[in-house]
């Protein structure tokens, strides 16, 4: 029979390799748990983010809205002006028309005007 005396070197190595392995396996579920907490982190802050822009985009349709509706009553606004500007001016011409010949209706008993009548004697 034949003594095979064991090889050092090859033990060594081949323990070694699997004080190698057995390490990378602890470390190995460690970065795991790390990835996982940045990956529950980057969903936490895209949920926010998420969060974040329906809001702003609710809050830019409504602005959006209340500008549709300022801008309606503006024009309300400027038609009524128009209208109240011109009833004024027609108010105006009749008061002061009225005043500028004496408060007569325009015209002496003849059917002269009496703006004409007044340029005649100049």
């Amino acid at each position: 029979m034949y003594y095979v005396q064991p090889n050092v070197a090859f033990e060594s190595q081949l323990f070694g390799q699997h004080d190698i392995l057995t390490g990378a396996n602890t470390h190995f579920p460690q970065e795991i748990i790390k990835k996982d907490e940045e990956i529950t982190q980057l969903r936490k802050r895209l949920k926010q983010n998420s969060e974040t822009l329906e809001e702003k985009e609710s809050s830019v349709q409504h602005l959006g809205q209340e500008i549709e509706q300022l801008r309606a009553a503006q024009e309300t606004m400027e038609k009524s002006m128009e209208s109240e500007k011109a009833s004024a001016l027609q108010v105006w011409h009749r008061t002061t028309g009225k005043q500028m010949i004496g408060g007569f209706d325009g015209t002496f008993s003849s059917g002269v005007p009496t703006n004409l009548f007044f340029l005649l004697f100049l």
